[in-house]
């Protein structure tokens, strides 16, 4: 029997936050990690976790990584109930949200819980529109999920929402774009884009759920997310795509020789560490030829950037970043602190409907 109103999506208004002591810690998050986010234990004994004020991971990343660390400890605990406040949340990225939204629904499924809404009506509008037209009750199977809210008063972005999936899906691709253009009216008919995110799915299913590089996700949530967005003013159309897995420079080593790793690191002139080692990703994928069709799918969205002259990828796996824009520039990091998996984000300007036919 499923167990139920095991964690609140709580709106009260917001109340003083502390750090637990070490033995709380331990209890609330297994990871025995306190500098993650901190956390309000209550009444019985009842564990609250607020949104940061802005969640995103371009303009407040590492409080937004420390949040969805703790969000994933929390999730690995067996208490009587949780609660996740939303109402502390004034601006949210769309990359974070599926995010959030990913790691709410791997809680879900391996606890095999059900969500309660509450008062959602005192979210910030925004981000209550956000995470409604995106769909996240109905990702998660909440109960009590607001019907139909008035948002005559907020505009900007449109979203498709978020889809979930475990294999590779070329339905589930082509759907995404389908709601993409539903939402653009942009006639996006790209096999580039399509390829792209076969391959996604593919890195997925073989790659980044290693249990012999010491990967222990439960079989029953190896997923991966995916999500998009338009932004009716500025024309800008977002596909992101999202795994719990060990990330990419974590799995490198397992996909391909030490040799030819460190050559293209050396060609490149690039450093040996996690964003190095996705720029390497990045290369290896478009120059090798011994598994014609495969290794691609990233480079593949990269070059539909080149040719479609703007645009931007952006690649976070582990405490690595990548960057990529149009005009063949590259950015790489590393960060002090890393996601849990990996994040690739794609950015396209479309300015009028012919824009969006390229094949």
């Amino acid at each position: 029997m499923r167990r139920r109103n095991r964690i609140t999506l709580s709106k009260r208004q917001p109340s003083v936050r502390r750090s637990l002591n070490p033995k709380e810690l331990k209890e609330i998050a297994p990871s025995g990690n306190p500098g993650l986010w901190p956390v309000r234990v209550g009444k019985n004994q009842e564990v609250e976790i607020s949104l940061p004020g802005d969640l995103s991971f371009s303009r407040n990343f590492e409080h937004t990584v420390r949040f969805l660390a703790r969000l994933r400890d929390m999730g690995k605990s067996r208490r009587t109930k949780c609660r996740i406040r939303f109402e502390t949340a004034r601006q949210v990225g769309p990359a974070a949200t599926l995010a959030l939204a990913s790691e709410i629904d791997r809680w879900r499924i391996h606890q095999g819980i059900r969500f309660r809404v509450l008062d959602y009506e005192s979210w910030d509008p925004n981000v209550a529109r956000l995470f409604n037209e995106k769909g996240l009750f109905q990702l998660v199977e909440a109960r009590r999920a607001p019907r139909k809210t008035d948002y005559s008063r907020v505009t900007g972005q449109r979203f498709v929402k978020f889809v979930r999936g475990i294999s590779v899906e070329g339905e589930l691709a082509r759907e995404l774009r389908l709601a993409l253009q539903e939402v653009s009216h942009v006639l996006i008919n790209h096999s580039r884009l399509y390829a792209g995110l076969v391959e996604a799915m593919t890195n997925v299913v073989h790659h980044a759920y290693r249990t012999d590089l010491g990967d222990s996700t439960p079989e029953n949530v190896r997923c991966w997310w995916m999500s998009g967005s338009y932004d009716n003013e500025t024309h800008l159309l977002s596909i992101f795509f999202y795994d719990h897995g060990l990330g990419i420079p974590a799995t490198l080593p397992r996909k391909y020789t030490t040799e030819k790793i460190q050559g293209i690191l050396e060609m490149l002139g690039l450093p040996d560490d996690e964003g190095g080692r996705i720029e390497a990703a990045m290369e290896i994928g478009r120059t090798r030829t011994d598994s014609p069709g495969r290794g691609r799918g990233l480079s593949q969205i990269r070059d539909v950037i080149s040719l479609h002259g703007n645009g931007r990828l952006r690649i976070l796996s582990g405490k690595g970043e990548y960057l990529y824009d149009a005009n063949g520039h590259t950015t790489r990091r590393t960060h002090a602190i890393g996601i849990s998996g990996t994040l690739v984000h794609w950015d396209l300007v479309l300015k009028s409907e012919l824009d969006g036919k390229i094949k």
